[in-house]
């Protein structure tokens, strides 16, 4: 049974990202996860938000910085619609929303703090009413109202589409600029694209696209800071031929390295990065799968220091069937452990822990079965180390938002 509560935050680490930690000593995936036997981590829900009225049918979700969120729809209207939250420590509340066109296949978030911590800085992907790939920006004030600033158009057709930001300054048309790149299945390849952000403006600028072969469907990773400049590198895992394939890009030259793992894939999900160790350039990125019905979570390994040979998978493991799967690598208390939200067998929201118990084995730590009946999720970190965020599409077409509470 789900619960609400009004505990407040503990043990707050601000606005600090994942890949900025320094306290992350082990240099392997099991110095990174492995954690001392403890019978009393759970992961639970601590207090939710639902919005009444009106229907959605696509959802995405992103991390703004601590305490604020963004999450993308396709509403009952059949248009993009952006709304961001405030998560004040004991409630979830809706501070502006705006919405754009009609879209139809494809949704994806991602946001940015620009040079003025006051603002921030939303974009969103999807493919527009002319099946054409559409990037929108939105600027976000720190009271949380929302108002698109800029827009680009590319003419690629698909069925997914997949954002993240990739790097600040670097290989971006301006130092002063944010890039993101996308990732589309358009005309049955995979198809990576690199954009230019202005902060201010929200001037979307496409750089460049490459093609790397057919691909079902894509997902792409944050970018991973490397030590050339002009360039960034991030990862996407691909449904190709109904098998995981894990490839490197580098911003500036495209493909880099690739690795089959031949894992049967259905739906698909990536985590952000987490640096490991005390390397400049060394990186664990997660994926989670719904393999033949059940869900199946695996950690790689990636250096971006040339020569590079990477990606290396490193880690495994797997759990119950899972129709919808959507992943995070969290900065929780004892961890960063990877964190995974999915439809369950029953068609319920279950969210799980993950930990090594050797270099080769992943095992849930914790697992809550909740009783809300969801057809799709997705889930982000808050940028703390006792909580986790996920926003599903409920069964009756809802959007409700779930803020968990992680106790190691």
């Amino acid at each position: 049974m789900e619960t609400n509560s009004n505990t407040t935050r503990v043990g707050l680490w601000g606005r600090m990202r994942l890949l900025g930690q320094s306290s992350i000593a082990a240099a392997t995936l099991l110095g990174l996860l492995l954690a001392a036997t403890v019978s009393a981590q759970t992961i639970a829900p601590l207090y939710s938000k639902e919005v009444s009225g009106g229907t959605v049918s696509q959802v995405a979700i992103a991390q703004i910085q601590f305490g604020w969120l963004v999450t993308a729809v396709k509403n009952g209207s059949g248009d993009l619609e952006v709304i961001v939250w405030h998560d004040t420590g004991s409630t979830i509340v809706r501070t502006g929303s705006a919405t754009a066109g009609a879209i139809t296949f494809g949704l994806g978030v991602t946001a940015q703090i620009g040079p003025d911590p006051l603002l921030a800085t939303v974009v969103t992907a999807a493919f527009n009413s002319s099946f054409n790939l559409e990037l929108i920006s939105w600027q976000v004030t720190s009271s949380g109202t929302i108002t698109r600033v800029g827009s680009a158009t590319s003419i690629q057709g698909g069925t997914s589409v997949s954002i993240n930001w990739l790097s600040l300054g670097e290989g971006c048309e301006n130092p002063e600029d944010f890039c993101v790149a996308t990732v589309t299945n358009s005309s049955a390849d995979l198809t990576m694209s690199v954009w230019d952000i202005t902060f201010l403006s929200g001037a979307i600028t496409l750089m460049s696209t490459t093609s790397a072969g057919a691909a079902g469907s894509a997902v792409i990773s944050q970018g991973l800071p490397g030590p050339m400049l002009g360039s960034a590198y991030f990862l996407t895992a691909a449904n190709v031929s109904g098998n995981l394939e894990m490839t490197l890009w580098d911003s500036a030259s495209g493909v880099v390295n690739s690795e089959f793992a031949g894992l049967p894939t259905g739906q698909l999900a990536i985590s952000n990065p987490a640096a490991v160790g005390d390397e400049s350039y060394d990186y664990n990125v997660a994926t989670a799968i719904s393999s033949t019905g059940n869900l199946e979570i695996t950690s790689w390994y990636v250096n971006v220091t040339p020569p590079i040979e990477y990606p290396l998978m490193q880690a495994g493991g797997t759990a119950g069937a899972a129709s919808q799967v959507s992943i995070v690598w969290a900065p929780l208390q004892g961890g960063p452990f990877p964190v995974t939200a999915i439809r369950d067998g029953k068609g319920n929201l279950s969210v799980e822990v993950w930990h090594s118990t050797s270099p080769s084995i992943l095992k849930e730590y914790a697992t809550y079965n909740s009783s809300l009946a969801i057809e799709s999720v997705a889930i982000t970190a808050e940028f703390d180390a006792y909580h986790v965020v996920t926003a599903s599409r409920t069964s009756a077409n809802a959007l409700k938002i779930n803020v968990w509470l992680w106790t190691p």
